[in-house]
């Protein structure tokens, strides 16, 4: 028997009322029928029970914060956040997107990387980037404290995974915004990562864009514009994909995948479970 909420194995019968994966026990798309699964109530019973033992558990927190022996539980008990990939060929619009959603959406941080690259007028250390030595980034990666890193246009880019794992275990989730080849390494070590790739209207409006910020000279822009072209080719890679023609309804498209990610049931059942208990009891 699956748990309450989730699909059956193959050759098993789904919850009642549930409907099971195409060629399990009931037909495609079908609820399993009456009478081949446990009692209803019985299931609700179970989710009734698991409700209220979290509801004990925090509790439990609440009163004896300072000892020891149930730190470990308490910090479980905390929703972990989730975490945002997103990348975008160069000029893409995606540091001006990722800026936005940040500031519209409440628990949601941006990483800052560290860069071996030159700091650029207007930039500050520590806020857009962490600007450092070769060495340091060459100290850093031998202790393995990137998340992912690469090297773009002849300069080193990393994450810190330290910050990352900090925001997740706090319940806040974290967003990435890095190229294509830092999103499959992401990917890799922390399979439940969300990836985004921003993509824009025409290669005419991303090469404008790449002129409008007035960064680098034309050679540098022929070199993103060529490198753009074998960015875009890993779009498919992505769980996501985002046009930003207008900058507003890309922004709203974002938000939507935030938005989906913070409303599923595993999630959700955490955050609300005090609801729960009650509606359940």
């Amino acid at each position: 028997m699956a748990p309450f909420g989730h699909m059956a194995p193959f050759g098993h019968m789904a919850p009642f009322g549930h409907m099971a994966p195409c060629g399990h026990m009931a037909p495609c798309g079908h609820p399993a029928p009456f009478g081949l699964v446990e009692n209803q109530a019985v299931l609700v019973e179970s989710a009734s029970f698991r409700v209220m033992a979290a509801a004990t558990l925090e509790k439990a927190c609440a009163t004896n914060a300072g000892n020891p022996t149930i730190f470990g539980a308490c910090l479980y008990m905390t929703t972990p956040g989730t975490l945002f990939t997103v990348s975008a060929p160069s000029g893409a619009g995606k540091t001006s997107l990722v800026n936005a959603l940040a500031e519209r959406q409440k628990g949601l941080f941006v990483s800052v990387s560290h860069t071996t690259r030159r700091q650029r007028p207007g930039e500050q250390d520590g806020l857009n980037y962490h600007f450092v030595s070769e060495d340091l980034f060459e100290e850093m990666s031998s202790r393995d404290a990137f998340l992912e890193q690469a090297r773009v246009f002849g300069h080193r880019y990393g994450t810190s995974r330290e910050w990352v794992e900090q925001q997740l275990a706090g319940g806040h989730d974290a967003i990435l915004e890095i190229d294509w080849q830092g999103a499959e390494q992401v990917r890799s070590q922390m399979p439940s990562s969300i990836s985004i790739f921003i993509l824009p209207p025409s290669r005419a409006a991303l090469r404008q864009r790449l002129l409008d910020r007035r960064q680098d000279d034309g050679e540098v822009i022929t070199r993103r514009m060529e490198q753009a072209a074998d960015d875009i080719r890993h779009f498919h890679q992505a769980d996501f994909m985002v046009i930003n023609d207008d900058f507003e309804q890309a922004l709203v498209d974002l938000e939507c995948i935030v938005q989906n990610q913070r409303l599923r049931v595993e999630k959700q059942e955490r955050r609300w479970r005090s609801l729960l208990t009650e509606l359940l009891s």
